[in-house]
């Protein structure tokens, strides 16, 4: 999943400014507002450990714990280590994270916002600001999400 980058929503919405009436451009200029990142009401933020978890030996009277072997439940005992690999982590924080979704109008409860993931313009309730009540998976230009919010 390619996240896109404030400059590109910025050509998707001035692109649809020629095609747009003078109605639309006043309305457009009411409800506007800079691009910001916004996450959606489903979505907890993931954190990434940047220390692995060690075990303190002395804390446990476990015998399975004595000599630096436990029993994993199969019969058998393995080695433990309390160092983990940094590469592990590292893998984790080399992925792309997704860091919301693009809203550029706020309209009464309602936001238009940048979908990157269906690469498509919606429009969705917020009863928070910075939070997206319901995720869209409409894949609509720019203008058609718009004039869903001009009034009628």
């Amino acid at each position: 999943m390619q996240s896109i980058y404030e400059e590109e929503i910025l050509e998707l919405i001035a692109s649809a400014w020629d095609g747009m009436t003078k109605d639309q451009r006043v309305h457009w200029e009411a409800i506007k507002i800079a691009p910001e990142k916004w996450v959606q009401k489903q979505s907890l933020p993931i954190e990434y450990l940047k220390e692995p978890i060690g075990i303190d030996r002395d804390e446990f009277d476990d015998e399975d714990m004595e000599g630096g072997a436990f029993d994993d439940g199969d019969g058998g005992f393995d080695e433990y280590s309390t160092d983990a690999s940094d590469s592990e982590f590292e893998e984790d924080l080399d992925q792309e994270v997704d860091d919301g979704f693009w809203v550029v109008a706020v309209i009464g409860s309602k936001v238009l916002w940048y979908n990157h993931v269906e690469q498509g313009f919606n429009v969705s309730p917020f009863s928070t600001c910075g939070c997206i009540d319901k995720y869209e998976s409409r894949k609509d230009d720019f203008d058609i999400a718009f004039k869903k919010v001009m009034p009628v």
